[in-house]
């Protein structure tokens, strides 16, 4: 996080003063319960109720072998829950005329469909954001990919070098036709959107989505060195053991529990026609089953689960260090936002899991049975 003077911070979490100056004891319980005896070294846990923010808790440290214990305003790398943000973009980008949902990949970056297998050469913006383009999870060859940069590359060129390797790649099922979790399909979509307005995705979530929310404890790629830490397999994990941020638009967000609340918050009220960075409409489009796939863009959406009431809009997010998860409950304003600082063979999504099923009952509420005939 950068430095801000102490005044300005005063002024940026203002908002937020009553949630932080006392997060809830149930909050504080649930992350005690699920770290005890666990090898997570930090946690944190926002809760949001009617759409504002009503609690954060943290517990731990920063790192393994420090005694730095880990501060509210610290930030989290929260993996794969970048995506909802960069589906956001992209439809912003389309409100603003700068680029079509459902065009063909061949008439909105001509280049890029050059290189592409003639298959890929027909997906849509649509499908990279639902999941459906027939694109793999990653491209198979790590090294393969890490080879294709070069010292002092920009990012959108590493990502234009990364999806001419992924666009070779035999598809696993035929496009739009079903679903397949693909961060490759969100790198595509991002490196679209380079193209379209001559702007790198970072420069473009900075610009459509972090500054008109006022995330200022928000940035693309890890959290700040001597901060918050992730970890894996025991021990604090090394930048080379993480995403590279070429793959940034699939995962690469890192930020404060009030930021990150401050985006989910944005799409409750979107559910209610009032959010501030899309048409009702399209936050409509984002958190609605898509015909194909039962899911939204990119939301997980579950009508009602067997224990609580829906709808309930979901992510996860890891990059094997850390660990992070979102539940949205948009008929009610409420959510619960959880992130670890470990994962990879340390049982951070154990954890999260934890503390999701002890403050489920303060957003949701329960399924009721039907009487017995």
């Amino acid at each position: 996080m950068r430095a801000i003077p102490a005044l300005i911070l005063v002024l940026l979490l203002a908002p937020f003063r009553e949630a932080l100056a006392g997060p809830d004891t149930d909050l504080n319980a649930a992350l005690a319960a699920a770290m005890k005896g666990s090898a997570v070294p930090g946690m944190g846990v926002a809760l949001i109720r009617n759409g504002k923010l009503a609690g954060i808790a943290v517990r731990g440290v920063r790192e393994m072998g420090r005694s730095d214990p880990v501060q509210v305003d610290d930030l989290w790398l929260i993996g794969s829950n970048t995506k909802p943000m960069t589906a956001t973009l992209i439809l912003r980008l389309v409100e603003q005329k700068r680029l079509s949902l459902d065009a063909p990949l061949s008439a909105i970056d001509r280049e890029l469909a050059k290189t592409a297998l003639p298959v890929y050469r027909s997906i849509t913006l649509h499908q990279m954001l639902a999941h459906t383009t027939g694109l793999p999870h990653d491209y198979h060859d790590v090294e393969k990919v890490m080879n294709s940069f070069r010292p002092g590359m920009p990012l959108p060129a590493e990502r234009i070098a990364y999806l001419k390797l992924a666009l070779s790649e035999t598809p696993v099922s035929p496009s739009g036709k079903e679903y397949h979790y693909s961060n490759t399909g969100f790198i595509l979509a991002a490196a679209v959107a380079e193209h379209a307005t001559g702007l790198s995705y970072e420069d473009l979530m900075q610009r459509e989505i972090f500054a008109p929310l006022g995330m200022h404890d928000t940035r693309l790629g890890l959290p700040p060195p001597g901060g918050n830490h992730g970890h894996m397999d025991g021990k604090p994990a090394r930048a080379t053991n993480e995403i590279p941020p070429a793959m940034n638009p699939a995962g690469g967000v890192s930020l404060s529990l009030a930021d990150l609340a401050r985006f989910c918050i944005d799409q409750l009220n979107g559910a209610k026609g009032h959010g501030r960075l899309l048409t009702t409409a399209d936050y409509k489009l984002m958190q609605s089953p898509d015909p194909a796939t039962g899911n939204g863009l990119d939301w997980g959406t579950v009508k009602t689960g067997r224990k609580w009431q829906g709808p309930i809009l979901e992510h996860g997010g890891s990059d094997e260090a850390w660990r992070s998860a979102v539940l949205l409950f948009p008929e009610s304003g409420n959510a619960l936002l959880v992130n670890a600082n470990a994962d990879k063979g340390m049982a951070g999504g154990a954890a999260d899991s934890s503390v999701i099923n002890a403050l489920l009952p303060l957003v949701a509420k329960k399924v009721i049975a039907p009487a017995a005939k």
